[in-house]
């Protein structure tokens, strides 16, 4: 059975760790990205789905020898890693001021992430997290790229720049798997499962919050929907023609579709490994993927709207 780790606890173990002089910054971080209105906000409230910063707990009921030790030292580098990765990517992406002490902060939680990865696979354990941060961040260059270029790309090319994006949520779950007894095979599906989610939400965040990332610089709907002439970069067009595009090339759907194909295939994942905590959570997000895929599909610009009269709703109807 799934242990209840308290996230805030262990992130207050990695502040007490620092510098005196670093941990306001560290303290203060989830503000400091522009991931929560507040610094008082922990961690634990910061992400909508809870298997965001928990992932290697979900396959302790699952593995053979799992130690408490062991399980809390992934979630751990698990956390931190995936924290860091949206710290540096809003830094790159410019929607969060580049500091001196922000960027040390986000150095000390890699350190701190391969110090308990460590702990549990050895030296290969840290070299599986060094492939794995540049991966990510050859990732997020590509992206920056092809945001910037503006010209239409393939679902191949979206999904191949996406997977390196979430390889940083990986090596958490691989080193817990491998220090706790599991062969070759059932890591490599824990991997492949966990890949899969990852790719299912980014593929589905992609979707409800294209317009506000085209504000910030680019996304991916706009360049996924019909290409646009060269000489003309698709960043540069209006929010009304990137709408007419992306609606009239129904591409929202596909991009839903996409989703949908990699929950069912992390659900099946999961169900090989016996994870019921993950089974069940996967089940939710077939379901719901489902519904907003068919939805979108008949109705191109369904989920704008629905997002655009949301807030209405909640007033009139509560």
């Amino acid at each position: 059975m799934e242990r209840e780790l308290d996230i805030d606890v262990l992130y207050e173990e990695f502040c007490g760790s620092l510098p005196a002089e670093l941990e306001p910054t560290a303290r203060a971080l989830s503000q400091r990205l522009a991931l929560a209105p507040s610094p008082d906000i922990p961690w634990s409230e910061v992400f909508k789905h809870r298997v965001t910063l928990h992932a290697p707990a979900l396959f302790e009921g699952v593995l053979p020898r799992p130690k408490p030790r062991h399980v809390e030292r992934a979630v751990l580098a698990h956390m931190l890693a995936v924290i860091e990765a949206f710290g540096t990517d809003r830094i790159e992406d410019r929607q969060v001021p580049d500091e001196p002490r922000l960027r040390e902060v986000l150095r000390c939680a890699r350190d701190a992430r391969d110090v308990a990865l460590v702990e549990l696979g050895g030296a290969s354990a840290r070299e599986l997290a060094a492939e794995s941060d540049a991966r990510t961040l050859d990732a997020i260059a590509t992206e920056r790229r092809l945001f910037l270029r503006g010209s239409g790309v393939s679902f191949e090319t979206y999904r191949t720049v996406s997977a390196g994006k979430q390889s940083v949520g990986l090596p958490g779950t691989i080193v817990l798997a491998r220090a706790s007894g599991w062969d070759a095979r059932s890591v490599e599906l824990a991997r492949s499962t966990l890949l899969s989610l990852w790719l299912g939400l980014q593929f589905q965040d992609d979707v409800f919050d294209w317009e506000d990332d085209l504000a910030r610089g680019g996304a991916w709907a706009v360049l996924l929907a019909d290409p646009s002439p060269r000489g003309e970069p698709r960043g540069s067009r209006s929010l009304d023609d990137a709408r007419a595009s992306i609606f009239a090339s129904n591409v929202l759907s596909k991009m839903l579709e996409l989703a949908l194909e990699e929950y069912r295939q992390a659900l099946d994942g999961a169900e090989q490994l016996a994870a019921r905590p993950l089974v069940e959570w996967l089940r939710g997000r077939v379901e719901e993927a489902a519904e907003l895929w068919e939805d979108e599909r008949e109705s191109p610009g369904r989920l704008l709207r629905r997002r655009k009269l949301a807030p209405w709703a909640r007033e009139v109807l509560a």
